[in-house]
Parts: structure tokens; C-alpha cells; sequence
């Protein structure tokens, strides 16, 4: 952290404690980011892994809408907390107004779930005609829940303190919004349910099965659509004035995003599991039955406030002195000691202008008139030292929700021997680990110390910590390629084996020696500036010899078997990605560091690298799949044309088909066991057994990461 000056002494800058009001909402941001990044996901795979028809269209067009809607009221929370935290870090005042982020969040999630809504009620009804007054009912509150969203959006926009949320008007119409709008999901998850039961009568036993697997997802999405509506509306009912429904709020239109998301993406799922003729939201026709259901996503009023009961104890003693303000010459006219059950009230005003009659109360400086000026202390605006931080905390929580997502990917479809998968579980584990320290870390910093300058003059205990865990990532993840590279090509490969060991070692002692010192002042010292030089170089050389080898070494393995090199190919574009995607990370954090050490602007990139290792690391495993569908497509076109041409194909078996080493019978036309001799067997990657996925003998002198 940079040293910040300090435009009049520490001590007239008493820290507050924002933990009840604020850092409820700081909890809710950092929650609704990891979501987000489950989102964003879950969207990459819809679009890579599904084909839809016509059908669909018009669902895939709601749900592009509906994210990006999703992602833009992210984005105005996190400057509004920008704005409160980083901006205005120690003006108390600037807590009694809204920021206009507000309003405009309003419009933008009464539009995204008025939409959703209608679409859900058009779905039930195109799943069956009969079932119109379902829609209706549904439309209806729908309605209901957009008009009184809208008038509560004019109300924040038209009156911008903090009181009118609480306000008699105001808590009414969210009220009504709140509530017509979860009315809107119990009808949508129950009277869908019942119209499933009772109007699909299918004559197949495998037709009845895959309704049923459609129907526990719709009853688990609507449970847990329930739980989070139904607990933001009752603490908005029984308490509008506090926040602690704030965060659930926050994170209601993301929960509805993902459960969408994932059950339209779960389909590969349902097709492995020999429902090969089910297609949510086009469902084959039958003699009972033909129609479409979609689950929909909704979110409702994005009104937040801030409460400002909290004790203050802002001086112990009276005084009365003059100082210079950023605004003019002030004086304290009487300071009266405070106590545990009455803080102490401070009467303000510039110089040479009356009081007025009506005062203002101000949480923390008590009783004060409408001419006194509010930055008597003056704020301390952080944008250019803990700004950047600020963003890129919010820009790993969404790469935390990429890992989580991916890690259960991972864990779900893949069968690895035990080595593996305990890497991957640590790997997850400390990104995890890292990720909480950091959190933990700026809300100290932003929260609990609100206003307090030497707070930022310190590193905290989180900051060392989460620099320990990201240095033991970067070092598994270095370890694991290096043995990928060994076990690609055994003959010949040992030195840049040894190499990367070497490179990767000596960049996780240089960071051990580089951490530790808790001082802000010591990060731009000349002997932590030289090892932290070190330490990223050394790193940077040891990524860019691993994804060197690994390309090199597979390139020698190609062989003449056309589908054995697309794998290889598509392992070289998956490697090279990674390369290039490490080396502008940690070429730009060593870049920054050597221009500004004293600056602020490396953390950002800092704070990434651990997420990038972990992220590229299983994106690489979980590409497995797609591999093996792709060579699977390639197998079935190869056999058809050797059929046309009236030839004998090659074994078809896909439950046992494996990826032939060159050498076997496609090549030679001899038909060789897959342990058979071969003079270029120790030349090629191994692979893994198609159908499961899971580890062969073969795979352990190969890359894990081979399909």
C-alpha cells in the first residue's frame, strides 16, 4: 500500500465503524461478484456446447438481455460502494445521500425481471394452451411488481437522502413490489409444477423418467428462488430502515441467472445418462403431449440504504481551536464530552456566517446547522492508491466464481486417480484461502477503520497472507506442468524438466524472503524492490520455458494418424493460450513494480495471478470433454465414408475406443493391441479411455491434461 499525506494531524480523524450499515452491503457486493462469475461461466458453455433450433431463439435473446442487465447493476452497486469507500474514505456526511447509481439500478432491475416474467408466463402457456389463466395470473403480478418497481426507481431518484428509504411512501410501494414480485415466483414454480403432473401422461417409461429428473430441477430452483426472495422481503417488512436485507437483494437476480443457466446447460447431463431424446424447452412430441417449458429468472427492487446508529467516541476532552478546512477557516465552537449512551454533540460553523434554526443530526458529529460545512475533516479521496485494488478485489471475486464452478465441473464429469484430484482440491483450497484474506483485508481497511488514515499505512495481516497462498498456487501449478512436460516426451525431456523445477523453486524462495514486513513504506524499499524483481522474472522465465517444451514436445509427437494430430493441435492452441495469458499477466505486474514500486498500481495485477494459474490450470482439465466429443465426431465421419465405400470400419465401439498411438492398425493397417510394440511408442502423448474419462495406465507416463 502507498503512504498517503495527511492534510492536518491523525488524531481529528476518529475511524468509524461501518460494520452494521455498509459492511452489510460490502458482503452482499463481494457475494454477488463471485456469482457473477458463475454467470459469466455458465454462459460461455451454453453458447460452446448447445446447438439450440428456432426454438429457442427467442430464450437465448431474453437471457443475453437478462445478463447483461445482471452484469450492469453489478457494475452500479460497485461504484456506489466505490463512491462511499474509496472517494469519500472518512466523510461521514456523504452517507446521508444517495448516489445516483441508485436510481438508474432501479430501472435497470425492474426491466430485467418485468421481462423474465412475461417470458416464463408466454413459456406456460406455449406449453399448453389450456393453461392460459396460469399466464395471466402470472402476467398480472407481474405487471404490478414493474409499475410499483418504477415509482419506487422515480422516488429514489427525486428525493436523494438516505431517510426516504425508510420513508412511510416509499416502504409501501417496495413493499408491494417485494411482494406481488415473489407472489409472481410461487405461481410461476408451483402452478408449473402442477400443470406438469397433471397434464403429461407420456406412454414411455425413459419419457417419464426425463420429466421427472425436469421436475426436480424445477421444484430445487423454485425452493431456493424462495428462500432468498422470501428472506429479502421479510427483513425489508420488518426492518427497511436496517440493511441487512441488502445483501440478499444483491444476489437475487444472480440466483436466477444461474439456476436458469444451469438447468439449461445440464442437459449434456441428462444426454449421458441415456436421455438421448430430452431437450429442455423443446421436448419431443408425443400422442399425449407436445410443448415447451422454461424455467425464467427474476429480480426485484435494488433500493439499498444505509443506516447510521452506530457509538462514536469522537474526542474525550473539550477544546476550542481554529484550523485550516479544504474549504475555508472553521472553528469548533463547543466540544461537550460524550459518553457510552450520549455521544457527544459538536456545534459548527465557518466563520462570519450565523447559525440557522433548523439543524442538521448528523450520526457523527451530532447536532449540526445547515451552513456548517460538512468536510470539517477533510475526506480522503484513495482513488488513485486503494482504487485499483478496490476494482480488481471485485474482478477476483468474479474469477472465484469461475473457479468454483469450474472445480465442480471438474470433480463431477472426471474420474482422475487420487494425485490429481488432490491437486485440484488444493489448488481450489487456497484460491479460496487467498481470496478471503484479501476480502478480509479491504474490509478492515474500508470498513471498519472508515476515516482513518493510519489504517492505510500499515499492511494487513491478510495482504502476507493471502501473498504465502498465492506463492504455494504458483508453485503447484509450475510443479504439475513440469511433470506434464516429462511425461509428454521422456526421452530427451529431462533438461527443461529440471529447468522448470529449478526456475520455480527459486521464485517461490525469492517471494519467501520478499513478504513479511508489515510497514506500507517497506514495499518501496531497494532491497524488497530487488527480490520482488527477482521474484516475478524468475516466474515469468520458468512459464515461458514450460509452455516452450510442452508446444515443442508435442509437435515432435504428430503423427500421420489425422485424428490423433487434432488433439495434439488442439493441446498446442490450449498450452500456447496459456503461455501468452501468464506471460502478459506477470509481465505487467513486473513492469509496473519496476516503473512505481511506491505506487499502487501492480496490486491489481498481483492479485490475479494466483486466479489465472488456478483458472488455465482446470480449464485445461476440464477441456478433456470436448476433445474427446470432437475426436468422437471425427471417429463417426471416418467410419460413414469407409462404409460408403463398401470397406470394413474400424472398430466402432465407443465405450472402449481409444486415441491409437502411431504405428496401430490406422496407420499401418495392422491390427496392434493398445500395449502392442511399436519403434515411436515412447514418441507420443498418452490419452484417456473415452467413455469415462478417467486415468488409464497408459495416461501415467502422459499429460493429465490429454483428452
Amino acid at each position: 500500500m502507498s503512504s498517503t499525506s495527511l492534510p492536518i494531524p491523525p488524531a481529528l480523524f476518529p475511524p468509524v465503524n461501518l460494520s452494521s450499515t455498509i459492511g452489510t452491503g460490502y458482503w452482499g457486493l463481494i457475494v454477488a461478484s463471485v456469482l457473477l462469475g458463475c454467470t459469466m461461466l455458465q454462459v460461455y458453455f451454453y453458447f460452446r456446447n448447445n446447438k439450440d433450433g428456432w426454438g429457442l431463439k427467442s430464450l437465448v435473446i431474453t437471457l443475453c438481455a437478462a445478463s447483461a442487465l445482471d452484469t450492469l447493476s453489478w457494475a452500479f452497486f460497485a461504484y456506489v460502494y466505490y463512491y462511499y469507500l474509496v472517494k469519500n474514505f472518512g466523510n461521514d456526511l456523504v452517507l446521508l445521500n444517495i448516489p445516483w447509481p441508485f436510481g438508474a439500478e432501479v430501472f435497470v432491475e425492474v426491466v430485467a425481471a418485468y421481462l423474465s416474467q412475461l417470458f416464463f408466463a408466454w413459456q406456460i402457456y406455449g406449453f399448453n394452451k389450456k393453461s392460459w389463466p396460469i399466464s395471466a395470473v402470472i402476467a398480472t403480478f407481474a405487471t404490478v411488481a414493474f409499475g410499483s418497481g418504477i415509482a419506487v426507481g422515480v422516488y429514489s431518484v427525486q428525493d436523494v437522502a438516505v431517510n426516504s428509504i425508510g420513508s412511510k411512501t416509499t416502504s409501501v410501494v417496495t413493499d408491494i413490489n417485494k411482494g406481488f414480485a415473489t407472489a409472481c415466483d410461487i405461481v410461476c414454480q408451483v402452478l408449473s409444477y402442477a400443470s406438469d403432473e397433471f397434464n403429461l401422461n407420456p406412454p414411455f417409461t425413459r419419457t417419464n423418467s426425463m420429466i421427472t429428473l425436469l421436475i426436480i430441477y424445477i421444484v430445487n430452483r423454485g425452493v431456493l428462488l424462495t428462500l432468498v426472495q422470501g428472506t429479502d422481503l421479510l427483513l425489508f417488512v420488518c426492518a427497511p430502515n436496517q440493511d441487512t436485507w441488502v445483501p440478499f437483494h444483491m444476489c437475487l437476480s444472480k440466483v436466477y441467472v444461474n439456476t436458469l443457466l444451469a438447468m439449461l446447460n445440464a442437459r449434456s447431463t441428462i444426454l449421458k445418462n441415456d436421455f438421448s431424446s430430452i431437450s429442455l424447452g423443446e421436448t419431443q412430441s408425443s400422442s399425449n403431449y407436445s410443448s415447451e417449458q422454461r424455467p425464467t429468472f427474476t429480480s426485484h427492487i435494488p433500493t439499498i440504504e444505509t443506516t447510521l446508529s452506530r457509538k462514536v467516541y469522537p474526542f474525550t476532552k473539550d477544546s476550542k481551536e481554529s484550523f485550516h478546512g479544504q474549504s475555508g477557516v472553521f472553528q469548533i465552537l463547543a466540544v461537550s464530552s460524550g459518553t457510552e449512551h450520549e455521544p457527544q454533540k459538536i456545534g459548527l460553523r465557518s466563520k462570519g456566517v450565523p447559525p440557522t434554526t433548523k439543524p442538521i443530526i448528523c450520526p457523527f458529529f451530532g447536532e449540526m446547522n445547515s451552513t456548517s460545512v460538512p468536510l470539517l475533516f477533510p475526506p480522503l479521496d484513495l482513488s488513485t492508491s486503494v482504487g485499483p485494488s478496490y476494482w480488481a478485489l471485485l474482478i477476483i471475486s468474479i474469477f472465484l466464481g469461475c473457479t468454483e464452478l469450474q472445480t465442480y465441473f471438474y470433480f463431477r464429469n472426471y474420474n482422475d486417480g487420487w494425485p490429481l484430484k488432490s491437486l485440484v482440491a488444493f489448488m481450489c483450497t487456497a484460491d479460496n484461502l487467498g481470496w478471503a484474506f484479501l476480502v478480509q483485508a479491504y474490509y478492515s481497511i474500508l470498513v471498519k477503520n472508515f476515516g482513518n488514515p493510519l489504517a492505510i499505512l500499515t499492511i494487513p495481516m491478510g495482504f502476507a497472507a493471502s501473498d504465502y497462498v498465492t506463492m504455494c498456487i504458483e508453485l503447484a501449478a509450475q510443479l504439475f506442468f513440469a511433470s506434464q512436460v516429462y511425461g509428454v516426451h521422456r526421452q530427451g525431456s529431462w533438461p527443461a524438466y529440471a529447468t522448470i523445477i529449478v526456475f520455480a523453486i527459486a521464485s517461490f524462495g525469492v517471494a519467501i524472503l520478499s513478504t513479511g514486513s508489515p510497514s506500507a513504506a517497506s514495499v518501496a524499499s531497494r532491497k524488497v524492490q530487488i527480490l520482488n524483481d527477482i521474484n516475478v522474472a524468475t516466474s515469468l522465465i520458468c512459464d515461458a520455458v514450460a509452455a516452450g517444451a510442452m508446444c515443442f514436445y508435442l509437435t515432435v509427437s504428430r503423427t500421420n494418424v489425422a485424428r490423433t494430430n487434432s488433439v495434439i493441435s488442439s493441446l498446442i492452441l490450449y498450452v500456447v493460450n496459456r503461455g501468452i495469458l501468464l506471460a502478459v499477466v506477470q509481465g505487467a505486474n513486473l513492469i509496473l513494480y519496476i516503473y512505481s514500486p511506491s505506487k499502487d498500481y501492480w496490486i491489481p495485477v498481483h492479485m490475479l495471478v494466483g486466479k489465472i494459474y488456478t483458472n488455465t490450470l482446470l480449464a485445461m482439465l476440464n477441456a478433456r470433454s470436448t476433445l474427446r466429443d470432437k475426436m468422437n465426431d471425427r471417429l463417426a465421419l471416418t467410419e460413414l465414408q469407409k462404409s460408403a465405400r463398401g470397406r470394413r470400419p474400424f472398430n466402432s465401439d465407443r465405450s472402449s475406443t481409444m486415441f491409437t498411438p502411431a504405428g496401430s492398425q490406422e496407420t499401418m493397417g495392422k491390427r496392434h493391441s493398445l500395449r502392442g510394440p511399436s519403434d515411436d511408442w515412447q514418441d507420443i502423448p498418452r490419452f484417456v479411455d473415452i467413455k469415462s474419462g478417467g486415468a488409464t495406465e497408459e495416461e501415467l507416463e502422459g499429460p493429465a491434461f490429454a483428452v
